[in-house]
């Protein structure tokens, strides 16, 4: 719990920098259903489709 905390502490420092843009990929952002998932945390061959079409789309919409 300490741990995760310190991340998302962290995390928001570095996305006060000018220039740092954080994405934020939620299951409900990237569509995904736990039918994507081959267990609690790691994706399946769909699901990590679907995460790259997202991630992709993002960082069309970001880039210069």
């Amino acid at each position: 719990a300490a741990a995760t905390a310190e991340f998302r502490e962290r995390l928001r420092e570095l996305e006060a920098e000018p220039g740092v843009i954080v994405l934020r990929a939620s299951r409900e952002a990237v569509g995904l259903s736990d039918a994507d998932f081959a267990d609690l945390i790691h994706l399946n061959h769909v699901g990590a489709r679907k995460l790259s079409a997202w991630l992709r789309g993002r960082l069309s919409e970001v880039s210069p």
